[in-house]
Formats: structure tokens, C-alpha cells, sequence
């Protein structure tokens, strides 16, 4: 492993000019197609891909996907391979499935309403849902087009993403970003209602819509002061989440805890796993988080989507990440692992269209 890559100290965020922040608010507009904040990073891309004498290169780097690299494995194939110990209670269902017959395989798993509601494959928090009670969980799969993952509704306060990579034929790894997510939420104060609290927050109301209906008999109701109200379960920004970067949670203990989780997965060297923590205190110590998902090699180190870091940094982070990237994936290739073809590439990125066009007209 080169020197470059034995160590990554983040430069924490703050004193972020009036320039870089702007810069920065515009490239992740919802106005703008999120695909435009990758376009400074496509010349050094093709840099690596001349290095690595193959456009695909980043095929290698995850051998656990399957068309060496280009197809991703379903959530839950990949969350099989991992200790039940740190994960939440999951079962998999097919969408046309029997509500009684499901219920019942609920129960014996230990599940009860209220349960998270995912598909077995999608990304970006794509129907991702709170199903409440019986009539929920059969409306869900009655709207659903592929199997349904069906999990325990974690009530931990913490969720965070961990950026995680390690170079094969090692057996410690090394964690490059945490980032921690604020959900869309609001906090009550003992006086104001939740339409109020709602509205108090006018930079986040266009995300309140997808969730009215969910609130709909709570928007009189006058909130306690001091409780959180989860408006939205999902962490992404698309759904009013709001990104604070926590790599000052990173030491040993955490590291380790993540080498094992990732000991079980066979062929996985690089990615990003979201999870739930109860205390982050107790986390440094290596308290076991819950693993809601794992994303693969497309994954982002998240904590650039914090406001307060520059547009600059984010972008010293994105082109070590695909440093990283490259020298994991030469590494696997000199292992014998191919890189993509191009009818493979070109397959994968049907399935993406198909895909793409799918959610949108679901969502």
C-alpha cells in the first residue's frame, strides 16, 4: 500500500468563505441534477482509467458484486454476510406475498408494528417507509415491483454513515469519514403545535409534503417540550436531512468494530455503511452499532455534504476516495480479479435507466 494512502487526516470543517459556500450551495441545488458534482472529478477518473488501462477499473473493487463488479448485490444478500450481533431483526419478503402469511413470519422473527418498510433493491432512501399497523404493510407491498425487506424500526437516536475501506490482504482496515445525520425533524417547546414547529422551519418545507399524511391528525397537537418529533426516516438529503461531519469520532476502538463487521463479507474492500448508534460515547468504546445498509462502490464519504465544510475540501475528499478506489481495485486485479467489459457496462447501465425510470414513477 502506497504511503499516500496509509493515513487521512480530514481537515475539519468551519471559516468557510462566502465564495466556497456559495460554490458550494449551488452544486448541491435540488435545482441542479446531482449528477453535475461529479463532473470535476470525471478528468482525474480518466486519469486512473489510463493508469489502470481500463475505463471500468472500478469493477475490482468490490469482487462481492456480481459481473465483477458491476452489478450490486441486493441489501439483503449483503447484510446476510454480516454477525446478526449488529444487525436489526430483518426479513425478506416477496412483494405478492400473503399479508397473514407475512404477519405471521413477523412474529416469529420477533417483529412488530411499528417495522421499516425498504425494497430489496433501490438507493437514495427510495421508498423507504414507516409502515404503522396492517393496513400499511399491504398497501406497501400491494405498490411494491420486487421483494420487500421488512426491519425492525431502530428507536436510537444516532444515525451515521462510516466511510469504510481496506486494501486486500489486509486484515485492518481504515475509516475515512463519519458523517452524522440529522433527520428531518422537529423539537418540541411545550407551546407550539406541530403544524407550528412545522412551519418554523420555512428552508425545510418543501420536504413536508411527501409526509403530510402521516401527520395529518397531529398538527393540532402541542408537542412537549424538549420531544423530537421524526418527521422523515430516511437520512438523505432529498428527504430534509441535514449532513454534520463527525470524523472526530474515528479512533481504534471504532475501527475495529468495523473490521469486523466487514470480516464476513466476502469481497468487500470498500464502501459506506449507515447504521444506528444509541450513545456516541458508547460507540468510541466499540458498543456495537446496528448496520441498516451497506453502499458499494458508487458510496460517497458523506461528510462533505456538511454545510460548514468548503467546497474545496469536499473535493480533496472526492479525488482521494477515488485514489483509494483505484489502488484497491488494481490491488484485486493483480488477485486475479477482471475488470469490467464494456457489454457489461453497457448492460448495467440499462438496468440503471430501467431502474431510474422506475422509481421516479413510483415516488
Amino acid at each position: 500500500m502506497s504511503n499516500e494512502l496509509s493515513h487521512f487526516e480530514h481537515q475539519p470543517p468551519g471559516n468557510v468563505g462566502p465564495v466556497a459556500r456559495f460554490l458550494k450551495n449551488v452544486i448541491t441545488s435540488k435545482y441542479i441534477p446531482f449528477w453535475t458534482f461529479h463532473v470535476p472529478t470525471v478528468p482525474y477518473i480518466a486519469f486512473l482509467a489510463l493508469k489502470a488501462r481500463s475505463p471500468f477499473f472500478f469493477g475490482a473493487t468490490n469482487p462481492c458484486m456480481a459481473d465483477h463488479g458491476f452489478r450490486p448485490m441486493t441489501k439483503h444478500q449483503l447484510l446476510d454476510q454480516i454477525d446478526p450481533t449488529f444487525l436489526p431483526k430483518t426479513i425478506v419478503v416477496e412483494r405478492d406475498a400473503n399479508l397473514d402469511e407475512v404477519e405471521k413470519t413477523l412474529g416469529e422473527a420477533g417483529l412488530t408494528y411499528p417495522i421499516v418498510a425498504k425494497p430489496n433493491r433501490g438507493e437514495r432512501g427510495w421508498r423507504v417507509e414507516k409502515v404503522r399497523d396492517r393496513e400499511s404493510l399491504q398497501s406497501y407491498l400491494n405498490n411494491s415491483n420486487c421483494q420487500v425487506i421488512l426491519q425492525e424500526y431502530l428507536s436510537q437516536p444516532h444515525e451515521l454513515g462510516v466511510f469504510y475501506w481496506r486494501m486486500p490482504g489486509e486484515k485492518k482496515g481504515h475509516i475515512s469519514s463519519i458523517v452524522r445525520k440529522e433527520l428531518y425533524q422537529v423539537v418540541g417547546d411545550g407551546k407550539s403545535s406541530l403544524g407550528n414547529l412545522v412551519e418554523a422551519q420555512p428552508e425545510k418545507l418543501r420536504f413536508f409534503p411527501a409526509v403530510r399524511e402521516n401527520f395529518a391528525d397531529r398538527m393540532d397537537d402541542i408537542i412537549p417540550d424538549g420531544e423530537i418529533v421524526v418527521l422523515d426516516i430516511v437520512g438523505h438529503m432529498s428527504h430534509g436531512t441535514v449532513f454534520k461531519a463527525a470524523n472526530a469520532l474515528v479512533n481504534e476502538r471504532v475501527c475495529e468494530t468495523f473490521d469486523q463487521i466487514s470480516a464476513g463479507i466476502d469481497g468487500f474492500y470498500y464502501g459506506r455503511y449507515d447504521v444506528k448508534v444509541a450513545d456516541l460515547a458508547r460507540f468510541q468504546t466499540g458498543e456495537a452499532p446496528k448496520v441498516l445498509e451497506i453502499n458499494l462502490t458508487a458510496s460517497i464519504p458523506s461528510h462533505i455534504f456538511d454545510p460548514e465544510v468548503s467546497i474545496w475540501e469536499a473535493y480533496r475528499v472526492m479525488f482521494y476516495h477515488w485514489n483509494v478506489l483505484y489502488e484497491i481495485a488494481r490491488a484485486n486485479n493483480r488477485r486475479g480479479v477482471p475488470y469490467i467489459r464494456i457489454s457489461q457496462a453497457v448492460n448495467y447501465l440499462k438496468r440503471m435507466a430501467q431502474r431510474r425510470l422506475t422509481q421516479e414513477s413510483t415516488s
